[in-house]
Parts: structure tokens; sequence; C-alpha cells
């Protein structure tokens, strides 16, 4: 999802994201107002980990995705 948004890029094999991606995305909002969003993609065995709060330290957003076909990949984020 994270490579979709940012690069526009559809890949239909699944790829687990191992440890950290960083892309980054600009969005124009108005003619003079341009944004640049850096996005983290953590990838799923790292919810549990020591590192996940200097992941998102400073974060304005944090998105929390799951698999609406696998019931066990929302129960590890209510964890």
């Amino acid at each position: 999802m994270s490579q979709r948004f940012s690069n526009d890029k559809f890949t239909p094999a699944y790829d687990q994201t191992l440890g950290i991606d960083y892309y980054l995305k600009r969005i124009n909002l108005t003619r003079t107002y341009n944004v640049t969003l850096a996005i983290n993609d953590i990838g799923g065995q790292t919810l549990g980990g020591a590192m996940l709060d200097k992941y998102i330290y400073g974060a304005d957003i944090v998105l929390l995705v799951y698999d609406i076909t696998n019931l066990q990949s929302f129960e590890i984020l209510v964890v």
C-alpha cells in the first residue's frame, strides 16, 4: 500500500515488509502550497519490538493496517 501510494507502483504479488521501508510522497495542495509526506512502512513482525516507539516518534499520523481476510493480523494490532 505504501509503495502504491508513494510511487504509484502496484505489485500483485505479496511482498512482506521486513523491518522498515521509507518512502517520500510530494503533494501539491494548492498552486503555492506543497507538502512532502515521509512514510515509514513498518513490517507486522516489528509491532511487538522494542524499536516501534522510535519508528513512530514525532509522527503526526499513524495508520494501523490489517488484512480483513486474516483475523490474526487484526488481533496483533489489538494487543
